[in-house]
């Protein structure tokens, strides 16, 4: 590929992004080990297929606290006392903090833009992606099917420009990166003891989760 090109498809990150904390969890030890030792890659994709394969090259943040915990559980069950079936042989769950002046290169993650639509929020997305998706992917969409929302999201964020990409992000799209991020600090909690003291929100991870220096 040309550098112009390359640079012509590449949605920069501005000075606001660069301020922001990102969040990037994991619920199995040898990804956290991993990401420790090398960063967060990019998955190797080559053999896979399906709607919910990652975008080649990308690696996933957020500025959601709760968002990146949810990822550490392997579940939307935060504050709760349910007991996931894999927390036996995983029981700690990793959250990673990284500084927003690594980034380089950015655009919505792709569910996220396929939510937004469902939600018809922001408007202009929900016009968008009426127009441009067929008729079957768009009524699959809006029936909240997830798979569809990550399918209609990669389809659509190759038709957008990089302002309707930085505006989704400032709507508050979680964030598919380009190339490794090399996290600053990581905390680690037990999920079948620390879980019920979450408050729902997340507001109060950092309380209840240690730094770690090592794993």
């Amino acid at each position: 590929m040309k550098i112009k090109q390359y640079l012509d498809e590449m949605s920069m990150p501005r000075d606001l992004d660069f301020k922001k904390i990102y969040y990037h969890g994991t619920s199995y030890s040898k990804a956290a080990k991993s990401i420790m030792k090398n960063g967060i890659l990019p998955p190797e994709l080559s053999q896979a297929k399906g709607f919910l394969t990652p975008v080649q090259g990308k690696v996933y943040i957020t500025t959601d606290i709760r968002y990146a915990l949810i990822y550490a559980l392997s579940g939307d069950v935060i504050g709760s006392d349910h007991i996931g079936r894999t927390w036996d042989k995983e029981p700690n769950g990793y959250v990673f903090i990284i500084d927003g002046n690594l980034l380089k290169d950015i655009q919505p993650d792709e569910d996220s833009v396929g939510e937004m639509i469902s939600n018809k929020n922001p408007e202009w997305l929900y016009d968008f992606a009426k127009r441009e998706l067929t008729d079957n992917q768009f009524n699959k969409v809006m029936d909240g099917e997830y798979i569809w929302w990550a399918k209609a999201g990669k389809k659509l964020l190759k038709m957008m420009s990089d302002k309707r990409k930085l505006d989704l992000i400032d709507a508050g799209a979680h964030i598919a990166h380009t190339g490794k991020l090399k996290p600053k600090e990581v905390y680690v909690f037990n999920k079948s003891k620390d879980n019920i003291k979450f408050k729902k929100d997340a507001s109060n991870f950092f309380k209840i989760a240690k730094k770690k220096k090592s794993l």
